[in-house]
Parts: C-alpha cells; sequence; structure tokens
C-alpha cells in the first residue's frame, strides 16, 4: 500500500471508479453516489480529513460505513494516508516496594517507560496475595515509602526530605540522608502526617512547576504543629519539572537548595550586585564576604498613606521610592539599582478553604493605586509573575525577575506582623467554616478562579430598599409561577443542611408570557437582575462555560434563560443529567478537571427543559412547567420588573443568616430536617416518579413558609394543594417517549397512503416521495419509516429522535436485526425493489389497528 498526503483519498476516487460509481467536486471534496443503495442522486460524501479520507452516507449513515468499505473492497485502514503507528509496550523499569511500620510490605508500584498514551512514564499500583498480583489499593491505608526509616529518624532527630517520587529519594539516599515520598503528587493523604509527630526537622523538596509546589504547600500544611521546625525548597536547576534528582546531577548540594518557606528567617536576605548579572539556574545569591556590604534599608515614601500598611518597612539592602525600588549594589559610586519602575509591595496575604495561599500585589499607577491578588507560587516565579500581570501594568521586565521575586519574599518576611492575613473565598454562598458569603461585599475576599466568574458574581449585592423591594414582590401574590420562582430562588441555602443534591426548576411557555421577568424576580432576591449585570445568563454557551458559572456558587441559585438559545441541545441534556452530581466530568486534571457546584437551576424557555433531553430519569431531576406565569396580567409583570431592577439584593441575605442562625441553636438542623420530611410525604403523589421530586417540591415550599414566616414575603404561603396540583401529580412530560411515540402514531395514521406499496394501483409515489413502507413479519404488520422523515415529524412537533431512541428500544417499539454480525436499529427494507434502512416499528409500537389500516 501506498502512503502520501492524499493516498487514502486516491484509494477511495479510484474504488468508486472500479465500481462504476460517479463522483463529481464539491465543496472542497467529493460527492458520489452510494453503492450500498440505489442512488440516483449523489448521497455520499468524500472529504480529506486530517489522517486521510473521510466517507459518509446521508442515507446510510455511520452505521453504514462499513457496508459502504465493503462494497468498494476497501478496508478501514484503506481511508488512513499513513499506517498508524502502534504505541511503544510500557516496560517496568522500577518496582517500589511500601512497607508498614513492622517492614512487613503493604502495596507496590512499577515505574514503567515509556507510559501509555504517549507519556514519557506511568506508574502501577498493586498488592501481592499470596504470590497472585491484585491491581489496585483503593482499599488499603497508605503509607510514607521507607517508613521503618522515617519512624526511625525521627526517634534519633534526624532530618527528614520528602518529595515527590520514588526517584528523588533514591537520590538523597545515595549521598546518605533520609527521604520518602508518597509516590506521586495525588497520592498524598492527609493520614501519613501522624508519622512525623515529634520530628526535629522535615525538609520538603517541591518539584518546580506549579503543581510541584502545591504539593509542597499540602504536605507542609498537614505536618505544621507536628515538626519542630519545618522548610520548603526547590532545586536550583531552573527549568519546569526539574527535581532534586536533577539538582543534585547537575552538581549542586543541598545548601544551594532554593528556599520558598513562607517564614521569617528561611528565605534569602542579600540581594545581588548591581554588576552580577541574575542567577538563571537559581542557585543562592549570597554574595562572598570580601563582597562590599549592603546599604541599611530607606522607605522614601509613606507605605501607610500609599498602600494604606501601617508598620512596614522595607528589608535590610533595599529603598523604596516613588519612582520604584532599588537594591544595594555596595558601591560607592552607585549604590543603588533600581529593579522595579513604580513602588511594588504585598499588600495581604490570603487562604483559600483549601489552603492554598495568595498575595495581594500593590503598585502605584499615574497617581492610582493597583492591587491584583494572585497564587502565592506565581509571585515565587519572578517570569511568570511578570507573564501574569504585565498586561495589568505591573512595573517590572522580565530582566529584573528574578531581583523582584527575591524582593517580594523578603518584604513579606520583614513584615510578617504587620501585613495582613486573612482567609480567602472561592465561590458565594456557603464555606467550609459555615458561614454564608452572600455576595463579594460580605466582608470576606473573593477570588474567583476564572476570570468569566467575575462579572456574575460581582451582580450579587444591594441596592434600593428592601421594603421597596418587598412592595413590588407584593404584586406576585396571585401569580403563582414567579412566587415559586422566589421561593426556589431563596431554597438554594437549603440544600446544604437538608443534605440535597442540587435540581432545576423550569418555567416554558410561548413568548411574551413574562418567563424572563419570573426569572428576573428570583434574580432580585440576592442580586442585580438587569441584562447588563450578567446574573442572569443564557443557555448559548458551552458545557464548560455554563459548569463555571455553575462552580460560582454553593448554595445560591444559578439562572439561564432562553433554552432556545442553545447551541447544541445535548448541552441541556448532559447538564440536566450531571446538575445533581454537583461537579462537571474530569477535563485533564486539576482543580477544573471536576469544577464542583451546589445550586438550583432557574432555567426559562419556549419549550420544556425536558424535551431537550433523551434520558427519561430526568424528569425525576427537575420540577417543570408550563403554566404562563403573569397569564394575561402585564401590567403586573411591568410593575414588578421596574421595580425589582431598583430594588434587589436584601431578601436572600436576610434568609441566609436567619438559617445560619437556626442551624446555629441546638437540634436546629434536625428540627429544619424533621420539617422538610413532613412535607415531603404530603407531595409524594400516587408514583415513583412524583416520589423522587417530592424532596424538591418541599424544599421549595419550605424556603416560601419560612420567608413569610420571618416577614421576609409580603403574604401568605402558597397551599399544600397548591404545591400538589403543580408538581406532585403525574405529568405528561413524565414521559416524553411515549409523547413522542403518540406523535408518530397520529402522523402514520393521517398519512397512510405516503406508505409504499401505497393505495394507488400502480403504486406511483406519492408527491413528497414514500414515507416508508408496510412489511409483513411473522404475520403481522410492522411499518418501516426513513430515518429523515422521521426527524422531520418529531421536530415538528419539538421533539429529538436522538432524546427519545433508547426508550423506545427498551420499550420495544423498533425491530432489532442483526447486520454482518452486529445489531441495528436501521434494518435494510425495500421500497420499490431499492434497498434502503429504515427505522422498523413494531405492531407494540403502532398497534394492530393502525397498522392494518395502514396498510
Amino acid at each position: 500500500m501506498n502512503y502520501f498526503p492524499g493516498a487514502a483519498m486516491e484509494r477511495v476516487l479510484q474504488a468508486l471508479g472500479t465500481n462504476s460509481l460517479n463522483y463529481r467536486s464539491s465543496g472542497g471534496g467529493y460527492e458520489a453516489q452510494c453503492p450500498v443503495h440505489d442512488d440516483t442522486k449523489p448521497s455520499m460524501s468524500v472529504k480529506q480529513g486530517n489522517l486521510g479520507a473521510v466517507i459518509f452516507c446521508h442515507v446510510c449513515g455511520e452505521e453504514g460505513k462499513e457496508d459502504i468499505l465493503a462494497s468498494l473492497g476497501l478496508k478501514k485502514a484503506d481511508l488512513f494516508d499513513q499506517p498508524l503507528k502502534r504505541p511503544e509496550r510500557p516496560q517496568v523499569v522500577a518496582t517500589y516496594i511500601y512497607e508498614d511500620a513492622d517492614g512487613n510490605e503493604v502495596y507496590r508500584r512499577d515505574r514503567r517507560e515509556p507510559g501509555k498514551d504517549g507519556k514519557s512514564k506511568d506508574f502501577m499500583q498493586y498488592r501481592m496475595v499470596n504470590g497472585r498480583t491484585v491491581y489496585g489499593i483503593k482499599d488499603i491505608p497508605r503509607v510514607p515509602w521507607r517508613l521503618p526509616q522515617v519512624i526511625a529518624a525521627v526517634k534519633d532527630g534526624t532530618e527528614i526530605f520528602w518529595n515527590e517520587g520514588e526517584k528523588c529519594v533514591q537520590a538523597l539516599e545515595k549521598i546518605g540522608q533520609v527521604a520518602t515520598t508518597a509516590g506521586g503528587a495525588q497520592d498524598w493523604r492527609p493520614g501519613m502526617a501522624e508519622w512525623f509527630d515529634g520530628a526535629a526537622k522535615v525538609t520538603i523538596i517541591a518539584d518546580n512547576d506549579e503543581p510541584g509546589e502545591k504539593h509542597a504547600r499540602k504536605v507542609a500544611a498537614a505536618l505544621k504543629g507536628r515538626v519542630r521546625e519545618l522548610r520548603i525548597v526547590r532545586g536550583a536547576v531552573d527549568r519546569p519539572k526539574a527535581d532534586v534528582h536533577d539538582h543534585l546531577a547537575a552538581g549542586h548540594t543541598l545548601d544551594e537548595l532554593i528556599d520558598i518557606t513562607d517564614q521569617r528567617g528561611h528565605l534569602r536576605s542579600v540581594p545581588p550586585p548591581r554588576d552580577a548579572a541574575p542567577p538563571v539556574d537559581g542557585t543562592s545569591a549570597r554574595q562572598p564576604e570580601e563582597q562590599p556590604q549592603p546599604a541599611p534599608a530607606q522607605v522614601g515614601l509613606d507605605l501607610t498613606d500609599t498602600f494604606g500598611l501601617r508598620g512596614c518597612k522595607a528589608p535590610f539592602g533595599y529603598r523604596i521610592t516613588p519612582k520604584g525600588v532599588d537594591y544595594s549594589t555596595g558601591k560607592e559610586d552607585n549604590p543603588w539599582a533600581r529593579f522595579t519602575y513604580a513602588p511594588l509591595v504585598v499588600t495581604a496575604a490570603y487562604e483559600d478553604p483549601d489552603g492554598e495561599q495568595s498575595v495581594q500585589l500593590s503598585w502605584t499607577d499615574r497617581g492610582r493605586t493597583v492591587a491584583k491578588v494572585i497564587a502565592r507560587d506565581i509571585a515565587k516565579r519572578g517570569r511568570e509573575l511578570v507573564k501574569v500581570l504585565g498586561s495589568a501594568g505591573l512595573p517590572v521586565i522580565e530582566g529584573d525577575s528574578r531581583a523582584v521575586e527575591r524582593w517580594l519574599a523578603e518584604f513579606e518576611a520583614t513584615n510578617l506582623g504587620a501585613i495582613p492575613h486573612e482567609k480567602l473565598a472561592r465561590n458565594l454562598g456557603w464555606q467550609p467554616d459555615g458561614t454564608f458569603l452572600a455576595s463579594p461585599d460580605s466582608g470576606t475576599k473573593l477570588e474567583v478562579r476564572y476570570d468569566e466568574q467575575r462579572v456574575p458574581a460581582e451582580a450579587f449585592g444591594m441596592a434600593g430598599d428592601f421594603e421597596a423591594w418587598r412592595q413590588a414582590i407584593a404584586r406576585l401574590e396571585p401569580h403563582r409561577v414567579p412566587r415559586i420562582v422566589v421561593a426556589a430562588a431563596l431554597a438554594a441555602p437549603l440544600l446544604h443542611p437538608l443534605g440535597l443534591d442540587s435540581f432545576t426548576v423550569d418555567v416554558s411557555s410561548r413568548s411574551t408570557k413574562g418567563k424572563t421577568t419570573a426569572l428576573q424576580c428570583g434574580c432580585s432576591v440576592w442580586a442585580n437582575p438587569s441584562e447588563t449585570a450578567s446574573a442572569i445568563s443564557n443557555w448559548r454557551g458551552t458545557v464548560f462555560a455554563i459548569e463555571k458559572r455553575l462552580n460560582m456558587v454553593r448554595g445560591l441559585p444559578t439562572f439561564l434563560d432562553e433554552t432556545m438559545a442553545v447551541s447544541d441541545e445535548t448541552i441541556i441534556d448532559y447538564l440536566l443529567y450531571q446538575l445533581p452530581m454537583e461537579k462537571g466530568k474530569d477535563r485533564s486534571g486539576g482543580y477544573a478537571g471536576a469544577l464542583p457546584w451546589q445550586t438550583i437551576l432557574l432555567s426559562s424557555g419556549e419549550r420544556s427543559i425536558l424535551s431537550y433531553t433523551r434520558n427519561q430519569g430526568a424528569a425525576a431531576r427537575a420540577l417543570c412547567t408550563s403554566e404562563a406565569p403573569f397569564g394575561e396580567d402585564g401590567d403586573a409583570a411591568r410593575e414588578v420588573h421596574d421595580a425589582v431592577f431598583a430594588n434587589y439584593g436584601h431578601a436572600g441575605p436576610r434568609f441566609a443568616e436567619l438559617l445560619r442562625k437556626g442551624l446555629a441553636r441546638e437540634g436546629g438542623r434536625d428540627r429544619l430536617r424533621a420539617r422538610h420530611r413532613e412535607l415531603a410525604v404530603q407531595f409524594r403523589g400516587d408514583s415513583a416518579m412524583t416520589g423522587r421530586r417530592a424532596p424538591m417540591v418541599a424544599a421549595l415550599a419550605l424556603a416560601e413558609a419560612m420567608a413569610c414566616e420571618t416577614g421576609i414575603l409580603p403574604y401568605e404561603a402558597l397551599p399544600t394543594e397548591t404545591w400538589k396540583r403543580m408538581f406532585a401529580g403525574a405529568s405528561p412530560t413524565d414521559n416524553q417517549p411515549e409523547m413522542a411515540m403518540d406523535t408518530v402514531r397520529e402522523y402514520l395514521a393521517a398519512h397512510s397512503h405516503e406508505l409504499y406499496p401505497g393505495r394507488a394501483t400502480d403504486n406511483r409515489p406519492p408527491v413528497r416521495g414514500w414515507l416508508g413502507a408496510t412489511k409483513e413479519r411473522d404475520g403481522r404488520l410492522h411499518i418501516a419509516v426513513l430515518p429523515e422523515r422521521l426527524r422531520g415529524i418529531l421536530a415538528d412537533a419539538k421533539y429529538s429522535l436522538d432524546a427519545v431512541l433508547d426508550s423506545w428500544i427498551t420499550s420495544g417499539y423498533l425491530v432489532e436485526a442483526m447486520d454482518r454480525g452486529k445489531p441495528t436499529h436501521r434494518p435494510v427494507v425495500k421500497i420499490e425493489g431499492r434497498p434502503v434502512r429504515c427505522f422498523l416499528f413494531t405492531p407494540a409500537a403502532v398497534g394492530d389497528e393502525r397498522t392494518e389500516e395502514a396498510a
């Protein structure tokens, strides 16, 4: 077989010609006759892809590709320009045995090179049971490697080195040190910290990258208070991912490890002389004794007046002026060298609930003060700092990045007691310490993880007057749908104490009936509901973008308007399923791999949100109403709309504070849950579906009742019977597939003349072409329908074939056939003697009477 760019395309075109099939150029590729069916009008496309030729028949679909290749005398390999290379088989290059305190084997880790999926290495963890390999150690307590040596070192007061990886441990052992590891960064377990209790000194050596330093700080946080002296360092090899093995292999000593501990006394304090270039390999900048001594520290501006820092001073050997920061060269002719071009200092330090630290850097720019919060590990890497904050006006050039790195570290170390150290929140809503953050102005510093979250987060806040908001919301009393939306907005903080999963409340009706206004009323409970504030978004966007919006809150509502704006209907299907899981799917690891949330999603659109999903279980994850929110009362909608735009953000924080105080009382959580259970029993209904929805309905009813009892809402709570009528009764939307099947049945009954062989004596096709055919199997009539016609029938009725197909198969509505050894639900049937793939409905789907009538 020949291999060159376009070789696969040439092979396909040659096969088409050999089989007397016509093809012609079209849209950068070719359109051709399909060899599988009678194709007078070319229905197959042939295009050049990244790896070779791409063929697709719009009649046969993806399932027919194997038939097409077989008819052309081709194999799948013929579609590739180059042969696919088989990856090199992983080989075990080292086995590391983990032992307990008595030296007994617990489990093993194999280092394999190369690793799977193109990685340079990977690791396989397993245990030996009676000489048999049992993969996976999920249920086994993890222990540090070389645990017996660690225990002995703790007893003897010997320094212990913690590393990321067994290879680094072995490198340190070669020079006579005691070292240990958990394996990879993901293998650390907090329980390992107890083995270090009473240790004299533990030095944690971080890999030279962001994950490596995060891992080191996580270990340090767990060991804090357990050991007498704790340091975090990194190697002197200034290369991404470089570790202590690389450090030692490059000829460096342990004295040349770079200290990155956030404590006074562990940081280098002598800046480099002006004529010495900043070290590029990360080695220490200590100066020989014969070098001139640096000048004392100088401060030429008021740090309190400029940055609000009281009691702060410059470290020895530096001076700070309105023009920038200088270091002392020790030379008489030119004693100072500038490395920032405006004053630059650390003005605050923060720690988030996961123990990750951030710092606030501040500088002056044209008479104003600029403040930016960044991860601490970025502040420790000068070049990365310039890259991240350069566009924000950081007064530093890359050539001075190492000097800036040292300056910030030494400034903070010198002023630890004066620089504010505060807690940092990463999301709105419930915090790990039990507090509730209703807005960025609630007192706790909020630093969201993504820039896309910043604007919607800032929309959460107050404006206007609480009493004016109550007067506006009073107009909702006769309109139960907007009242339910307001109740849902208030109910979001209840999810956490009640132990409920996130769920959806959907309002659907034709346009101009106040759906968006209802959402704006709910939004005004917590935030600015105007279009420009971005607290309410729409369904347009990617899954990841919407997950970032969800990730912004834990116990606050999320608002997505206009389901019709969604670019891909599968996005709604996915999110309806994923929302109760309260985290997205993994994306390449790290925090962004699985974004967590806890929310009630408030959605609106002209179609029910359930019409977008193929998952029948989605009906149990959403409370849906198609009732017009304001009916014909347009005046009420307009008045409420204008009022909540001017007065918002008061009710939610009041409700959250009352809830928090109630939970803090003895037995408060138990009383809240008991009241919720009582309501849920009343809303169970008569089916399994209503029973699954009952806890969600009870949460909304409970939130409204609590808000009415405390005067937050200006009306009486909806009666139990109203909630039952809205959500506790059986709904036809509980069975979308059956509703879609009813649509198909009705269409077939009305268009039976379009089913081959038809009613005409000469079997002439109808004007629109054949809809399908009637077929007799086992003495009973079946109906075959062309795929595109079926999709059109369902689309006209606002259903998706993909959304109901699985349920139809489960219900036995479609014939399953074997095609080349594989099952298919699109068997080949003949219409006018031509083989065509169709969906073949069973008598159970369309009913014997309908089938016979159609025949």
